[in-house]
């Protein structure tokens, strides 16, 4: 050993010593098995928390179906099922069994695409299985609505991990930049012209008991075209994008602005809800606790119904509207066109296909349940069985399987969410053409482009 190399002998001897080898070993063995209980056990808290706060969803959605639901008259649910009855059980059944693989899945994964799954996923199979023995019938249906859910679960198990973010924000764009400008300059003229559309709406007043009213004058306004598209798009694309992906503080306040503006004018509660609903999504994935989802849902329904006992029929409408309704009506268009699969005949299948009805299916699902003339339009799943049927289930997985694939190094998902917050009660076509959800994903890639690269590990 050279004197001047800076290391002594004993050293040297000390850390070739078989003891002294065996001793750091074993202290990095521990600090690791130390590290791997401490991920199992925080891993094991958020799966309970996520089972407990799912089993308490179901008990409030159960108990507000069952004494509050029924009273809304035509567009309340057919009251024919019992506690404890065979179908009762089965409703339990089939919930806990798709929600394990799901409830795993998410728990080890903390990202916007993955929030918005779990929400669909609580916001479209939970009321079915309640529904399911409300109205003692529709088991077809609802084993479809757990074979996806189920299936899609343990696809996105097996699937490759989510790419790793950069840990320093890259700094703003000029491309970015213009981007946001040009988004806030086409909201500019869309703002303008819902200016004035407010006198008409004054009429009725600005409360949520004349939204109804309100919605027709802005359906005559608009007069269909390209004007109906321009309205979706900029709400569920431009808004977005400047909410949460703009860094201009002054675009955010417009944003915003001009989305109450266009609730007032327009009487679609959609457009609060939904904004509401990516804050939520950008909320819980950046904390990891989706079991706020749950927690959430349930929290709904056993406010709306205790406040419907005391006369407060507000919150129980919206319960009642956003979640409840979805699945009546995906329940009665699946039983309806059960025995024959329209295939998208009476869409852009037309050409090929004849269609055997006088109207849309919507609409005769509407004036067959509810009042007539009602749009009553059925989520993806009940839209893809409806033109499908059972075969519906292979391209739905193939969509979010390949979209998931497709998104696994990008940035910017919370861009992506009005769209499933759109497929809980609109056919997936719809909101991919009409719902902006193919501009959202070329936003998606605009943002990923413009950052650094992500890895995978």
């Amino acid at each position: 050993m050279r004197a001047d190399s800076g290391v002594s002998c004993e050293a040297v001897v000390s850390d070739l010593d078989p003891c002294v080898l065996t001793a750091k070993s074993m202290t990095v063995a521990g600090g690791e098995r130390h590290g791997y209980r401490l991920q199992f056990s925080a891993f094991y808290g958020l799966l309970c928390r996520f089972l407990v706060f799912s089993v308490l969803a179901k008990v409030s959605i159960d108990y507000f179906m069952f004494s509050v639901s029924p009273n809304f008259g035509s567009y309340g649910v057919d009251l024919n099922g019992t506690f404890f009855s065979a179908e009762y059980w089965i409703s339990w059944f089939v919930f806990v069994f798709s929600a394990i693989p799901l409830i795993l899945y998410s728990a080890s994964e903390r990202n916007p695409f993955d929030a918005a799954v779990v929400l669909v996923y609580f916001a479209t199979l939970l009321p079915t299985a309640s529904l399911y023995w409300i109205r003692g019938a529709g088991l077809e249906y609802l084993l479809y609505c757990v074979a996806f859910w189920t299936g899609l679960a343990i696809l996105l198990v097996a699937m490759p991990k989510w790419g790793q973010k950069p840990a320093e924000v890259p700094p703003l764009s000029l491309p970015r930049d213009t981007l946001a400008w040009v988004f806030a300059f086409i909201l500019f003229w869309m703002f303008l012209f819902f200016l004035s559309l407010v006198p008409g709406a004054l009429e009725y007043g600005l409360g949520f008991d004349t939204v109804y009213e309100r919605r027709k004058i802005f359906g005559v306004a608009l007069g269909g075209g390209v004007l109906v598209y321009l309205v979706s798009w900029s709400a569920y694309v431009l808004v977005v994008y400047l909410i949460f992906a703009g860094r201009n503080i002054y675009f955010r306040f417009f944003a915003l602005f001009y989305i109450v503006l266009l609730f007032f004018v327009s009487g679609d509660k959609i457009y609060l809800f939904f904004l509401l609903m990516v804050a939520f999504i950008g909320v819980v994935s950046r904390s990891g606790r989706v079991w706020l989802i749950p927690a959430g849902i349930g929290l709904a329904s056993f406010l709306g119904s205790v406040l419907y006992r005391v006369g407060d029929v507000w919150v129980a409408s919206i319960v009642h509207r956003l979640i409840v309704m979805n699945a009546d009506i995906a329940f009665k268009s699946a039983e309806f066109f059960q025995d024959s699969p329209q295939y998208y005949s009476y869409s852009f299948m037309s050409p090929f296909i004849p269609y055997n009805y006088s109207d849309i299916p919507s609409r005769l699902i509407g004036s067959a349940f509810f009042v007539g003339g009602d749009n009553a339009t059925a989520g993806f799943l009940a839209d893809a069985y409806v033109n499908l049927g059972l075969l519906g289930l292979f391209p739905l997985l193939a969509f979010f399987v390949g979209l998931r694939l497709l998104l696994i190094n990008s940035g910017g998902l919370l861009l992506i969410v009005p769209l499933f917050v759109q497929i809980i009660d609109t056919p997936l076509p719809t909101a991919l053409l009409t719902g902006g959800g193919g501009l959202m994903l070329i936003n998606v890639y605009l943002v990923t482009r413009r950052s650094k690269r992500y890895r995978i590990d």
